[in-house]
């Protein structure tokens, strides 16, 4: 067996991840780690960290709660920033309370590059759901920024709700 605890008869090198993704019969890994519940045999990259299988779309390693996973698309991706989050908190601090049962340690990091996806009802930043976007008014700026007709958006959530995540992960009460 490979340093990935692959089988080393199936295992191959996804062409177009620089290297960083791979898979075997049996599972489907990105830098060494296991990517949980993604299906080796239907798991396609997208872009960026993006990739999707037969029943999911993953950011990195981070399986995505995604309403239409056939009509997912990649709007725009960082391929070379990615980011290794260790600190549950910090995840789900950045990323949303939705995201709360994604496992999350120094032993399994979130590991994954931010981007922005649409399936047709709802967009996302990097794995996150982005709450309360209005769809049709949706515009991607760059790659850390958006806006809609009610809001603009820094990553997944608008300017004014960065202070009161803050107060609730990291501030005592």
């Amino acid at each position: 067996m490979t340093k990935f605890d692959s089988d080393k008869e199936t295992f191959t090198i996804l062409s177009n991840s620089d290297g960083h993704y791979a898979k075997d019969k049996d599972c489907v890994f990105l830098m060494g780690q296991t990517i949980p519940g993604a299906d080796p045999g239907s798991f396609k990259l997208m872009k960026g960290s993006y990739g999707k299988d037969k029943e999911r779309v993953f950011c990195g390693n981070v399986p995505m709660q995604v309403s239409k996973v056939e009509s997912f698309e990649v709007l725009e991706s960082s391929h070379y920033s990615w980011s290794k989050i260790y600190d549950k908190k910090t995840f789900i601090f950045e990323y949303g309370d939705s995201l709360a049962e994604v496992p999350v340690s120094k032993e399994k990091p979130a590991n994954f590059t931010v981007g922005w996806g649409r399936d047709g009802a709802s967009y996302y930043y990097g794995p996150a759901k982005v709450e309360g976007a209005d769809y049709d008014s949706f515009k991607v700026i760059d790659i850390k920024n958006a806006k809609d007709k009610n809001n603009k958006y820094e990553g997944a959530f608008p300017p004014n709700v960065w202070e009161k995540r803050k107060a609730k992960y990291f501030e005592p009460d």
